[in-house]
């Protein structure tokens, strides 16, 4: 059985990559039974595209800068 955070993974990857059909099926199943990574599910394709509209400039951020970003996110993914 899949876990939320591998569904998690899985929806985001997906709007990047063909997903093989057990990982597929699997992740239906999750998304199926849990409302919370359906709903994210939902909004994957709204983020995806936020984020390819972003500036390109985020690249000439410093380093301490992209090191407290990804504290931030890897905080909030340890939740």
């Amino acid at each position: 059985m899949m876990h939320c955070k591998e569904a998690t993974q899985v929806a985001i990857e997906k709007e990047y990559r063909t997903l093989g059909w057990k990982e597929k099926i699997n992740f239906q199943i999750h998304i199926w039974m849990c409302a919370p990574c359906r709903i994210f599910n939902r909004q994957m394709p709204l983020i995806a595209a936020m984020f390819k509209n972003s500036p390109k400039d985020l690249e000439d951020l410093s380093e301490e800068s992209m090191e407290k970003i990804n504290d931030i996110i890897q905080k909030e993914l340890d939740k």
